[in-house]
């Protein structure tokens, strides 16, 4: 399962908790989670996070079928969820968590890790037989006063909150590429994991992944 975001994700990410969209990518495919279950009828999983640098928890809904991170739940709204998170729960996670660390502290990472020099942006969408179809169609110069220095700043860029999806459908339309069609799109640096931006599914209602 490729781990992706919805956009409703993003936003939730940035106001509820402290990590980058980068770490809690690296979190979910390390499989550095509690899994808490799901509801019966959705294919999503409730899972539990222990964040160390500030010592809490967030939930992270995530699609089983097509790994994308649906929404990201503070812990105080556990009561609405399928059961409650103990504190049993709360110390596996943290144990995980600290195992996992002490883990990545022992390997050695290259010092002369090149820098990006620009953010390469791919639009997918169905064609008219359902398949899926790539276009390359944004190559953005790394600049720290308007996209930022790395893909966590893009993300927090004001071009990024109010003119990258726009241009994107301008580039889709004149492409005579439809709206609706559009699946998803994927951000790359060619330094880091590229970042896959769910476009299905913008507007969602969280109260039908809580009790």
């Amino acid at each position: 399962m490729f781990t992706n975001f919805s956009k409703h994700s993003l936003k939730r990410l940035a106001q509820r908790t402290s990590l980058k969209s980068s770490e809690l990518l690296e979190i979910l495919d390390r499989k550095v989670y509690l899994n808490l279950g799901s509801i019966p009828g959705f294919n999503s999983a409730y899972l539990l996070i222990y964040i160390h640098e500030n010592d809490d928890y967030i939930i992270v809904i995530q699609d089983l079928l097509n790994g994308t991170v649906i929404t990201i739940l503070r812990l105080e709204f556990q009561s609405l969820l399928i059961r409650k998170v103990t504190k049993q729960d709360c110390q596996k996670i943290k144990e995980q968590t600290l195992k996992d660390l002490e883990i990545k502290a022992k390997k050695v990472y290259s010092e002369d890790k090149k820098a990006p020099k620009k953010f390469l942006i791919t639009m997918r969408y169905l064609d008219e037989n359902n398949n899926i179809k790539a276009k390359a169609c944004l190559k953005l110069k790394v600049s720290e006063k308007i996209y930022g220095n790395s893909m966590d700043e893009l993300l927090e860029s004001d071009y990024y909150k109010k003119q990258l999806f726009d241009d994107l459908l301008k580039i889709a339309n004149s492409k005579d590429i439809k709206k609706e069609n559009l699946f998803d799109i994927i951000i790359r640096d060619k330094v880091n994991e590229p970042l896959v931006i769910s476009l299905k599914n913008e507007n969602i209602d969280e109260s039908l992944y809580l009790n």
